[in-house]
């Protein structure tokens, strides 16, 4: 597997320049360079970072009884900051690498006083100081003098860094620990990225272009599944590779049209891959645990791995949606004699108006120190959640934390219904339900599984309605999607903002229909967790519509909740109750439009519930008379005779509602269960039609 030749080696046109340069004045209005006053404190910083090194190498050498002449430290910096695309604001990423008398456990990391984190919570001009030595790539976070820094260390395997210490030589990397690999190789992969470009103005001028457009449209994020600066850096260089000499809008237009058509897992490589005699593992397509990579994109510094492995399913499918529609806008903006405006391509995503159904995540600690250290454990379990709810839904997570308080954020992703083909009635009342408590569950003990966790530390997931959405979400705190709402007052119809109608303290806002029932305006969270770790499922209520909407079981992590008992209608009744539908249109229509009779003993059963998960068929009249009314337009069934199709849970013991959960098909008997499922009775001479009705007298003739 070897690198691709160039595409094409032709010199920029006039009007390519002009374009390049129309381009690079957006990203400036746009505000993505920083102030000569800004440059200026961050080598300042740098220079007191470097200094605060040295005298904390010299303070464990003395410690361990070393000559402190020997005791030296080398500060190097990578990412966007060496790359030189960062923008105002931006962090830091800064390695410390440092002889082997300094351990990164006992003297990088620690509340013992010789320690460089304990040196760093002495100093004033630091804030926000954060320590993670459990990570994949440990990490001290901070913010010094105002500036942002990701702080990274290498323990080197020699008693003191030499003078000629070359950072990309291979030989840097004997004898060390995977962590100090994978810490040595941001710095690696970033000065090789450099060298593998030719033109670096316009490698700068895309990835800064290509950075701003994937954070505006949510695509921004390594950690949630989506790429991170790396990657695009990567993606970029290639493209540049491929038109050494293009010009920066040339470079832009090229990299999205190159990607909207890549064929993946097509790995993208800057550097051929190269084994070495350290013989640490590189990325191998023949490998069987690499090839099952999705999105492989090669870092080009030895060992070659692959820098995009968080990338799944639902991430992969959203970015190659984004690029085709940003290769479609980047031939309309740079087509002949129409004016180049760039603001097309960089149009944000509307995220919380472009779902009616979100799963919010909320993160909350009792103290700040706290919650630092929680909603960073909790954001890099975000994508698994992601993972598990991809197999039930179609998701799109948004890379963005919403911060409510200093103690407490927001997550979210966004959810809908795959389209799957659907050849019968059974198979749309399967469709119809969505049951997320699995994915949920899931992600919760994930979450909880954290060594460090204590209380006051909570997690909570729920399902909320897009006319719920927190109004921290908007960016002038408004939702902009508006309902009219039937009011009792004199005035008729009136408008309100739709966060008017949010969930509070479990209970949903009703809203009116026009058929005067009234409908669930939000939904509340359907399940918390016990301390046992189980789910106690609270189920929601989803309007019986001509349009079946999911039904979606969340769950909460707060191990302190206080669990209310809930009696469900069982797990099957929402799948009979649309399956119930009769082939006559009119009829089925007619059976959603009324609420649902029930018996006393159903009744009591959902008034203990929070909701019921789905409002079973409704008829226009009760028990028999309703069915009858049904069956006039099925001709269809005909008696199941003496195995009358019954349901073995979910199932109440009076009531409409167990009556029409035997349309599961879980019968007794393995004829009635086919003939439920199949929509005709064994032996039946007539034409199948679309479903079959169960009637309440089994000896009743058709």
């Amino acid at each position: 597997m070897s690198v691709f030749q160039p595409f094409s080696e032709a010199k920029p046109s006039a009007k390519d320049l002009r374009q390049s340069r129309e381009l690079e004045q957006c990203l400036k209005d746009y505000g993505l360079y920083e102030s000569d006053a800004e440059a200026t404190l961050r080598e300042e910083v740098l220079g007191t970072l470097g200094d605060l090194m040295t005298t904390w190498i010299k303070n464990v050498a003395r410690l361990r009884g070393y000559e402190e002449g020997i005791a030296e430290t080398r500060i190097y910096t990578f990412g966007s900051y060496r790359l030189g695309v960062h923008g105002p604001g931006a962090d830091i990423d800064t390695l410390c690498v440092g002889p082997n008398m300094a351990s990164r456990d006992e003297d990088f990391f620690g509340d013992a006083p010789h320690t460089f984190q304990s040196l760093l919570s002495e100093r004033r001009e630091v804030e926000e100081l954060q320590a993670v030595p459990e990570a994949f790539v440990p990490v001290i976070k901070m913010k010094f003098r105002g500036i942002s820094i990701d702080l990274l260390f290498a323990q080197l395997s020699v008693p003191a860094i030499p003078e000629n210490f070359d950072i990309a030589a291979n030989s840097t990397l004997r004898g060390v620990d995977d962590k100090t690999v994978r810490s040595l190789n941001g710095c690696r992969v970033t000065d090789t990225i450099l060298r593998k470009v030719s033109n670096k103005a316009a490698f700068r001028t895309a990835l800064r272009a290509v950075k701003l457009w994937a954070e505006r449209r949510g695509v921004y994020s390594n950690v949630v599944g989506f790429l991170g600066g790396v990657n695009w850096a990567i993606l970029i260089a290639s493209v540049c590779r491929a038109y050494p000499n293009a010009s920066a809008s040339t470079i832009l237009s090229r990299f999205f049209k190159m990607y909207s058509l890549w064929k993946w897992p097509t790995p993208v490589l800057i550097a051929d891959i190269t084994t070495d005699p350290l013989g640490r593992p590189v990325w191998d397509a023949n490998n069987v645990s690499d090839a099952s990579h999705l999105m492989p994109i090669i870092t080009p510094a030895y060992p070659a791995m692959n820098s995009s492995y968080n990338v799944s399913e639902a991430t992969l499918e959203i970015l190659q949606e984004e690029w085709k529609r940003a290769d479609q806008l980047c031939d309309k903006i740079l087509a002949p004699g129409g004016p180049v405006d760039w603001s097309l391509l960089l149009e944000p995503y509307p995220f919380f108006t472009a779902f009616k159904n979100y799963i919010q995540v909320e993160v909350k600690a009792d103290t700040e120190e706290a919650f630092r250290a929680w909603e960073g454990w909790c954001h890099s379990r975000f994508r698994q959640l992601i993972n598990y709810l991809q197999a039930e839904v179609k998701v799109r997570p948004w890379p963005k934390t919403v911060h409510m308080s200093a103690t407490s954020c927001l997550y979210f992703c966004g959810f809908k219904k795959k389209q799957k083909p659907i050849y019968n009635a059974y198979q749309k009342a399967q469709a119809a339900e969505v049951n997320l408590n699995y994915a949920v569950s899931m992600f919760r003990n994930k979450v909880n599984e954290w060594s460090s966790r204590r209380d006051g530390m909570d997690i909570a997931v729920t399902h909320v309605k897009q006319t719920a959405l927190p109004p921290a979400v908007f960016p002038d705190g408004q939702n902009p999607t508006t309902e009219v709402l039937l009011t009792k007052s004199g005035s008729g119809v009136t408008k309100r903002p739709a966060e008017a109608e949010a969930v509070a303290d479990g209970q949903s806002t009703k809203r009116q229909r026009s058929d005067g029932s009234s409908t669930p305006a939000a939904v509340p969270a359907a399940a918390v967790g016990n301390s046992s770790g189980s789910l106690e499922q609270q189920p929601h209520s989803a309007t019986a519509t001509s349009e079946t909407k999911p039904s979606i079981v969340a769950a909460s992590g707060n191990q302190s909740a206080n669990v209310q008992p809930a009696t469900t209608l069982g797990a099957a009744a929402p799948v009979q109750a649309t399956n119930a539908m009769a082939a006559d249109a009119a009829a089925a229509q007619a059976a959603y439009d009324a609420p649902p009779a029930q018996s006393a003993a159903t009744a009591a059963a959902v008034t203990t519930a929070a909701e019921p998960v789905l409002h079973v068929t409704n008829l226009k009249t009760n028990g028999a008379q309703g069915l009858e009314a049904l069956s006039q337009s099925a001709t269809t069934a005909d008696t199941l005779g003496e195995e009358h199709a019954r349901v073995e849970e979910g199932m109440h013991a009076a009531g409409d509602v167990g009556e029409w959960a035997a349309l599961d098909g879980r019968a007794a008997g393995s004829a009635a269960a086919a003939t439920a499922r199949d929509g005709i009775p064994a032996g039946d001479p007539r034409p199948k039609k679309q479903l079959l009705r169960v009637r309440l007298n089994p000896s009743a003739q058709g």
